[in-house]
């Protein structure tokens, strides 16, 4: 650990003197922290100066306890506290925003050092799990008892636990073993002024309002959530592969809807619309389907024989086999490392935006925001401009489902970088806002859609402020964040 350069970080360190590696305020670790993956913050280092850093040090707590004695201390100094886990978010939830006016010192706690399987109990099925220990950490460790989460992120290699409960994220296979929320049977934490709580540890309960709720998602703005109790799985006995080449992107959703009303829930589901087919994957017509069915032997066997069944009944629905749902089944995580390639390049914005909506509401949501491309065009007129946007459809449930979509554009010459991605993303974000669906389904909210947040949610958010006043009056955890 390299030595302490400022007051702030001596103090800090003054605070647990037996642990030499608690506190580092160097300008590289600073820099370092000052952002996440957030597309918008590689934008600015690429194309400007490089930013200062947002945050003055950084604390690696090894436990809960030590974590609640610094927040008490934090609560008396004044000082700011952000909540990091592996900073692999995407909407600058972790981290100050560059333009946030700095009020008191910052710092960020990384919550890394918490990274244990408290425990594992086989007969109930449940493990108590720290919120420090990285998505494929976890996971290996569960499977060498034969069992798993369920859950895989894209970004499993390089994302936290305690990420996913305070984003409410979502796996690939998450039509099969849920999203976070699904799976979280309680939670523990540190509130804003060190104390700790422990929410009721039960399957269901009827003990007055859920608790678990409030903080799930509330990413890092009511609480510090140190550890959860989860609902595990046996490692599945059988996988099957199936895929379809489909006529339209809405006889695909008509299709899947009829499985997942029929009480049919294979692991993966995923509809590339026709320009997605079109240009990854070589189709001159139609959209692919891929889908992936595991766990207990015999009832997946049923499953994919009952998707056939059904699907042989569709009406402009083809059965391409095994193979393409292979594929994708083998390169699961390539997209995680393609981002670079293209925002290598200067006025290039890659991003995605994730949206959910019910049934009725999805093939009208789908075309509305990918009307936004001639928006843009006319909001930013200038040579050789350029914007796609591709989409999927890859979470899905019993009322409605998910689209994921991905943009990719070069700025206009006369229009820097910056400006152009933030228009962008107003367009997106008020296409989803006509249309009354969730402006996130498993990203989160962060800086990057607060704004749109507090407009969509109207009382609800003002209600959530009035909860984070409470809790925290003094606004130290993670200000700005979700519009708080």
């Amino acid at each position: 650990m390299k030595a302490l350069v400022s007051p702030l970080g001596t103090e800090i360190q003054s605070l647990f003197p037996d642990d030499s590696g608690f506190v580092a305020d160097d300008l590289y670790t600073r820099r370092t922290y000052s952002k996440d993956l957030m597309p918008r913050s590689h934008i600015l280092a690429r194309e400007g100066e490089l930013p200062e850093p947002t945050i003055d040090a950084v604390v690696w707590p090894q436990d809960s306890n030590m974590l609640a004695k610094f927040i008490r201390a934090a609560n008396e100094k004044g000082w700011e506290l952000y909540p990091y886990g592996a900073g692999s978010g995407v909407c600058g939830g972790a981290v100050p925003g560059q333009n946030q006016e700095r009020k008191r010192p910052r710092v960020v706690v990384d919550l890394k050092r918490l990274d244990k399987i408290e425990f594992v109990d086989t007969h109930s099925q449940i493990a108590k799990v720290q919120a420090g220990i990285i998505g494929q950490v976890l996971e290996e460790d569960l499977n060498a008892k034969g069992y798993t989460l369920g859950h895989f992120p894209s970004s499993i290699y390089c994302s936290s636990f305690g990420g996913y409960l305070a984003t409410r994220a979502a796996g690939q296979l998450s039509t099969y073993y849920g999203k976070m929320e699904d799976m979280v049977l309680a939670v523990e934490g540190v509130l804003p002024n060190g104390e700790s709580f422990t929410t009721p540890v039960a399957p269901r309960l009827a003990v007055g309002p859920d608790w678990n709720h409030l903080f799930l998602g509330s990413e890092g703005t009511l609480a510090f959530l140190t550890a959860a109790w989860v609902k595990i799985h046996k490692l599945a006995e059988a996988r099957r592969f199936l895929s379809f080449q489909v006529e339209s992107t809405e006889k695909a959703l008509d299709g899947v809807r009829q499985w997942l009303q029929a009480g049919l829930h294979p692991a993966v589901v995923r509809i590339y619309d026709e320009d997605e087919s079109r240009m990854l994957m070589g189709l001159k017509s139609g959209v692919k389907l891929v889908c992936v069915i595991e766990g207990e032997q015999t009832l997946t066997d049923f499953t994919a024989l009952r998707i056939n069944q059904m699907s042989m009944n569709y009406t402009g629905w083809n059965d391409t086999g095994e193979e393409p749902a292979q594929h994708w089944w083998s390169h699961r995580y390539d997209v995680s490392y393609r981002q670079q390639l293209i925002m290598s390049h200067r006025r290039m914005i890659l991003d995605t935006f994730e949206v959910a909506t019910s049934w009725a509401g999805l093939p009208g949501l789908h075309k509305e925001i990918k009307a936004i491309t001639d928006e843009v065009a006319k909001k930013f007129p200038g040579k050789g401009e350029m914007l796609v946007l591709l989409a999927h459809f890859s979470h899905f449930y019993h009322c409605g489902g998910n689209i994921y979509f991905t943009l990719c554009g070069r700025t206009p010459e006369d229009t820097p970088t910056v400006e152009f991605y933030d228009g962008v993303w107003d367009l997106l974000l008020k296409a989803c806002e006509r249309q009354g669906a969730a402006i996130s389904h498993h990203h989160g909210i962060g800086r990057l859609k607060a704004q749109a947040h507090k407009r969509q949610r109207g009382v609800l958010h003002d209600l959530l402020k009035k909860f984070k006043n409470e809790l925290d009056p003094k606004h130290l955890l993670n200000p700005e964040n979700l519009g708080l």
